[in-house]
């Protein structure tokens, strides 16, 4: 294949200089193809000219002998399919004498890059300063022998071939910017790969956002050994991120690797095949072991690095945050289980391919909506509903589990919880609930706390989950009552908040004993929550607070306050 630059592309850039304009590059034709002979296209370059050659320079994408940078459009009712002729690479090629030219696919629009011809697919030189999939059935998708528009037979390609962000083909200090967002979708039947193995340019930047119910779908087409034979081979891996040497100045790269989901249901699929970091460690020769690092990646190593130990030289560890949670992760100190969840599993790169599709399984879920104020609260497993999964998930969890992946749905100081399992976060996820649940009526609670004692009695009609708490403060000193009416509910009891929850509406009136600290002022931080049913909000009001405390009662109960926030925490 042709994955080398030619010093006559170095001419023909510089013969350029000033001359590049940007120019909006509209598809206007519905269905129909990129290039598959003269005038099969119809783009409309804003210069005249309505097929790929008149707008881009070249039949393969856009290429920097362009005399445009274009800002490709690709929208509602735009279905563009790419099909190679001869094998040649589609690319979009950036460079730093002509500057970057975008792709945006939006309303439903599809740009289809069908692998053809060369034993290793079709490879796509992916060097776009920004790449934009919007909306709802928007895609942008590398297939395998996929038939084209006009009907003509699929071809019989052996792989989906090298899906490359970051090619050879760049400069040094290259930007990308690839947004996956409402809706919108990537997929590859093939490798994606960040960087290129022997990459000559360095300072390499590639960020990939995804936002709620987007999708990257990098299974199938996985069954070509990308660089085989003396090179050691990359198996047949879906996902790499490559950090490549310095020849001359003998010294890493420098290249940043980021993908940053930011809202719930986000996901990235890869088969069992799975993921690698190949780390290039010297000069070209001698710069990859790939035997060593065939192991395959977790998205948990993405998130917080892996010591790959000192095996050889040529081992080096994955570095900590290329998986991010709205900018989280584990180089920020931040948990995995807070931001996602993982099903299926991944294993050796190696094996006879082609894999099943029963191996198309390993798969990462955004669960940001788990806070409070994300867009989903309570849908822990990340299927887009809050329901009895979830609440089993929840409970159990309760009273030992930490993460939002556990239950700890609540949000405090930074998003991040508070460490307890607990009603608070079955209020937020009763709140939210969009499973079957019971009909129910109005529900009420109303607590009453005795000042001079500590005690505190609660009364609750209809509801499905009560607690109470002294908001800001731990106020909780006495264990509640050893059998709350609805034993063996789910029982709230620790220095925070006290209270029960349960599956379906309930009543009862009930002293609570001695369970606050005395003297707690009415300054409406003593509250109790409730959910009057499964999807009714959670709602408070004060503690009616009796008697007033007088002024020498306020002394001491400051000491007692100091006593409580030494006390232990209970689960």
């Amino acid at each position: 294949m042709k994955h080398f630059i030619m010093a006559a592309t170095c001419v023909a850039l510089l013969s350029m200089v000033g001359t590049a304009q940007a120019a909006t590059v509209d598809w206007v034709g519905g269905v129909g193809s990129w290039y598959l002979g003269t005038g099969d296209t119809v783009w409309d370059s804003g210069s005249g000219g309505d097929d790929a050659i008149a707008a881009f320079g070249d039949d393969d994408g856009w290429t920097s002998g362009a005399v445009i940078d274009p800002n490709i459009v690709i929208s509602a009712g735009d279905d563009v399919f790419y099909e190679a002729g001869g094998g040649s690479d589609w690319r979009m090629d950036q460079n730093a004498v002509v500057n970057g030219g975008t792709l945006t696919i939006s309303a439903g629009g599809k740009l289809t890059i069908n692998a053809s011809g060369d034993a290793d697919g079709e490879w796509t030189q992916f060097d776009a300063e920004s790449v934009l999939v919007t909306g709802a059935g928007s895609v942008l998708a590398k297939t395998l022998n996929s038939p084209d528009p006009r009907g003509n037979p699929a071809p019989t390609a052996v792989s989906g071939g090298a899906f490359i962000l970051g090619s050879f083909r760049g400069f040094d200090g290259q930007v990308m910017t690839i947004d996956i967002a409402d809706g919108g979708r990537l997929e590859n039947d093939g490798q994606l790969h960040l960087g290129w193995w022997d990459r000559d340019e360095g300072d390499l930047d590639v960020t990939i956002t995804v936002d709620g119910a987007s999708e990257i779908d990098l299974t199938g087409g996985d069954n070509f050994d990308i660089l085989g034979g003396a090179a050691g081979g990359l198996g047949q891996t879906d996902l790499l991120f490559h950090y490549s040497w310095d020849d001359a100045g003998d010294v890493p790269q420098g290249e940043s690797y980021v993908v940053n989901f930011t809202d719930h249901a986000g996901t990235l699929t890869v088969d069992r095949s799975g993921i690698l970091v190949p780390i290039q460690t010297g000069a070209t020769g001698g710069e990859f072991d790939f035997s060593t690092l065939m192991d395959s990646i977790t998205y948990e190593d993405l998130w917080y690095g892996k010591d790959r130990g000192a095996a050889g030289a040529s081992i080096e560890d994955v570095p900590a945050g290329i998986l991010q949670g709205t900018g989280l992760s584990g180089a920020t100190g931040d948990f995995f289980g807070d931001h996602f969840v993982v099903s299926g599993t991944t294993g050796s790169s190696g094996g006879a391919p082609p894999y099943s599709a029963a191996d198309d399984n390993y798969k990462l879920t955004s669960i940001q909506g788990a806070y409070l104020g994300g867009s989903l609260p309570g849908d822990i497993n990340g299927d887009l509903a809050v329901d009895a999964a979830d609440f089993g998930t929840l409970a159990g969890n309760f009273g030992t589990g930490t993460l939002a992946s556990e239950g700890d749905i609540n949000s405090a100081v930074g998003g991040q919880g508070d460490d307890f399992v607990d009603a608070a976060d079955i209020g937020i996820m009763f709140g939210g609930w969009t499973g079957d649940s019971p009909s129910a009526g109005a529900g009420t609670a109303a607590a009453h706390y005795d000042a001079a004692t500590g005690e505190i009695e609660v009364d609750v009609n209809g509801v499905v989950n009560w607690y109470v708490e002294q908001v800001g403060s731990q106020s909780m000193t006495g264990d509640a009552p050893a059998g709350l009416p609805l034993a063996p509910g789910l029982v709230t009891d620790n220095d925070t908040r006290i209270g029960e929850s349960a599956f379906a509406p309930f009543s009862y009136s009930q002293n609570l004993g001695n369970v606050a600290a005395t003297g707690i002022l009415d300054d409406g931080s003593l509250q109790i929550f409730w959910n009057e049913s499964l999807g009714g909000a959670l709602q408070s009001a004060l503690v009616h607070i009796h008697p007033v405390p007088e002024p020498t009662t306020l002394a001491l109960a400051g000491l007692a306050l100091c006593g409580v926030m030494a006390s232990r925490r209970r689960r």
